[in-house]
């Protein structure tokens, strides 16, 4: 479990480019507590996951699925990964995401910036849509 652990925040840290810990408040009570309190620590202040920004908790979100679905079959659809996140971190969303071999990870997105990182032999899906009279 610390491996996964271990895993799950580098691809974080690749991406929002700053170092964090989570700090699981009440490991010991687990048996107990009907809930996790999970604290990220960053330059010395420990919040609630909660209170961290849109962008940290989207983020956090696709790489803890990854990570810890254990599912026979890895395919992960992820819609707009990049909405809540800063522009200089879209890239690096997009190249970590594709930087992952163990799931087949479908992107929807309609940002130009994160459309743009699609290489020679990656699909683009384009829609038609046809006008209703």
């Amino acid at each position: 479990m610390q491996l996964k652990l271990k895993s799950c925040k580098k691809k974080i840290t690749d991406v929002v480019d700053y170092e964090f810990s989570f700090d699981f408040v009440n490991r010991t009570r687990k048996e107990f507590d009907e809930y996790v309190d999970l604290k990220v620590k960053t330059n010395g202040k420990s919040l609630d996951l909660h209170l961290q920004g849109s962008g940290f908790l989207q983020v956090a979100e696709i790489f803890s699925t990854i990570t810890y679905v254990d599912a026979p079959l890895s395919i992960l659809l992820v819609d707009e990964p990049d909405s809540d996140i800063h522009t200089t971190l879209q890239k690096a969303l997009i190249e970590k995401l594709k930087s992952i071999e163990t799931s087949q990870i479908f992107v929807i997105s309609h940002n130009d910036n994160f459309v743009g990182e699609a290489r020679e032999g990656e699909l683009y899906y384009l829609p038609k849509y046809q006008c209703q009279k």
